[in-house]
């Protein structure tokens, strides 16, 4: 379980085969799962994973790559769609504690995206934060070289340099040796990526969403963040920072993620059903 603040214990479970490692941590008041930029694990997250624990939220991570592992060794195409069903089985084997939320950054927005639109009846609130998938019709489409290796160079762009680069180092070693392979999948799937219609299903079904983008981001645009809002009618922010500020930007944490995050649990309690349990029942569809 959890060591110090935001480290999470390694855990695994096989998947078709597969190997699929994930970060866990003891229970709490609901489960927030945490899906990671591409080329990163939950080890980069630790500031963010801390303020969830302290918030008493229970925090699940798996290691996306392998999640494209178990894709390709079923000999289906690595969509973000696919991923997330690979992700959501996952998750039937560790068993959550209810009401349970994600938080999305980057390629993991997307995945996050696909995986609620999929499954509403598991979820309670998403926080996509500088994610990916609103078509950016201007800007033409970007290389799946330039998705796999534009998010680590742009984590360069911080105020907290030293430590940006001790919560990533393991993260890019894994992503120039065995994480290779899947995750040029994984940028293939992001260069593909038009989520116009699971942010419409989203819309529709009325799970509570909140968006996050940064001012100096220089691997998502601007524009494409505000289609993003507007498809999703979501309510949405701008903060201070570049595409990685979630791994160092402690206040942005305190001051909008935790807030948010605490408010969807609130309303999730406040939709259980009469005798108090929470049940797929709670979220209007």
């Amino acid at each position: 379980m959890v060591r110090v603040g935001g480290k999470l214990e390694g855990h695994s479970h096989r998947l078709a085969g597969v190997t699929v490692h994930y970060g866990d941590s003891p229970t709490g008041q609901g489960t927030v799962l945490l899906l990671p930029g591409i080329g990163l694990s939950y080890r980069a997250y630790t500031k963010l994973i801390g303020r969830l624990r302290s918030a008493n939220f229970r925090v699940v991570s798996p290691h996306v790559p392998d999640l494209a592992r178990v894709v390709e060794k079923s000999n289906i195409t690595v969509t973000l769609r696919t991923v997330g069903i690979v992700a959501a089985r996952l998750l039937e084997l560790i068993d959550p504690e209810q009401p349970m939320f994600v938080i999305g950054h980057s390629l993991g927005g997307g995945i996050a995206t696909e995986m609620v639109a999929s499954h509403p009846e598991s979820f309670f609130g998403m926080i996509l934060a500088n994610s990916i998938g609103a078509p950016d019709d201007e800007g033409g489409r970007r290389s799946p070289l330039d998705w796999a290796f534009s998010f680590p160079s742009d984590l360069m762009v911080t105020r907290d340099l030293p430590g940006t680069v001790s919560s990533v180092t393991s993260d890019v070693i894994r992503m120039l040796g065995p994480d290779s392979q899947p995750l040029m999948s994984l940028a293939h799937a992001a260069q593909r990526a038009d989520l116009t219609k699971p942010f419409r299903v989203v819309k529709r079904i009325g799970i509570p969403t909140f968006a996050i983008h940064s001012d100096m981001d220089r691997v998502i645009r601007f524009r494409s963040f505000k289609k993003m809002v507007e498809l999703l009618g979501a309510e949405s922010k701008v903060v201070p920072g570049a595409h990685g500020w979630m791994l160092t930007e402690v206040r942005s944490i305190d001051q909008v993620v935790i807030p948010e995050i605490e408010k969807m649990r609130v309303a999730a309690y406040r939709k259980a059903s009469p005798n108090g349990s929470l049940s797929s029942g709670a979220i209007s569809t």
